[in-house]
């Protein structure tokens, strides 16, 4: 902070300071265990696994595999697309949900990645389901992955429409068959005629909504953004 206060130079890559980055990465890496760290999951997917509460899920729960899902967020940037589809066919939807935010990074997939991708669209966790859509959306054209999408934004629970709205907001123009639906999710949302808010609370519904909004002006809809 002395020798550069803005924080302009990163010294991540720095030969000398390799050792202290090691010793960083591996404290980090013991506390998100210690502590069952649930930024390692979606937040739709935690919800969904947790029987009782994320916290007692996190911290009680077998199937709560961290150490498996945190290799797998690591290979984020680093491993390859060979690595990386091997990862698709896991059996722990965390570690399939890293491996396509994995993918994603890539500057190009081949055919075979593409369609592996596309099996993702019917998988059991939304949210991998939700991930998948989008990296197809970004790569090529898929009108099934934008079908997917439209599907989980008017889900009832709100962690998983959430994640879906903001796939949509991100997949641009692609998003233009769905414009309906959109529209859909912001009459849902609404609050009543009156309230003080716009949206039923400043929660969920109102950022699936911005969400919904911004897409909406992006695709030229005359929607006024608040």
């Amino acid at each position: 902070m002395q020798a550069d206060p803005h924080e302009l130079n990163n010294v991540a890559d720095d030969p000398a300071l390799q050792k202290i980055k090691a010793e960083l990465s591996g404290e980090l890496h013991n506390w998100m265990r210690d502590y069952g760290d649930l930024g390692l999951l979606p937040e739709a997917e935690y919800m969904i696994r947790s029987v009782s509460s994320p916290y007692e899920y996190a911290r009680e729960s077998a199937d709560f595999q961290i150490d498996r899902i945190l290799a797998a967020a690591e290979m984020v940037g680093k491993a390859g697309e060979n690595a990386l589809v091997e990862n698709l066919l896991d059996a722990d939807s965390g570690v399939r949900y890293w491996a396509v935010i994995g993918i994603r990074q890539l500057s190009e997939v081949a055919p075979a990645t593409f369609a592996a991708l596309q099996s993702l669209l019917d998988d059991p966790s939304p949210s991998v389901q939700i991930a998948a859509a989008e990296v197809l959306c970004h790569f090529g054209d898929d009108p099934v992955a934008v079908d997917r999408l439209g599907f989980w934004v008017i889900d009832e629970r709100p962690t998983v429409a959430l994640q879906a709205a903001r796939s949509i907001q991100l997949i641009g123009e692609k998003a233009r068959p769905l414009i309906p639906i959109l529209y859909k999710v912001l009459e849902k949302n609404r609050g009543e005629p009156g309230a003080r808010l716009k949206y039923k609370d400043f929660n969920y519904a109102v950022f699936t909504s911005w969400s919904m909004e911004w897409a909406l002006q992006e695709l030229g809809e005359e929607i006024k953004v608040n």
